[in-house]
């Protein structure tokens, strides 16, 4: 799990299976984020970042 900073929020990002094992090169990757929620004490998904580091920045329901 890596920890960093952006906008002032502290984010922690977990490693999927998929990064870790190799898969082929035409399928893209699949980047969660995710933000510590106080409230519920526990990780909560922020948006997707697909292929070569595109984002979408919708909220995942």
């Amino acid at each position: 799990m890596q920890k960093f900073v952006k906008g002032g929020h502290l984010f922690r990002r977990v490693a999927r299976i998929s990064e870790i094992v190799s898969a082929p090169n035409d399928l893209p990757k699949i980047v969660d984020i995710f933000v510590w929620d106080d409230a519920s004490g526990s990780l909560v998904p922020v948006f997707k970042m697909i292929g070569g580091g595109r984002c979408y920045d919708e909220k995942i329901p």
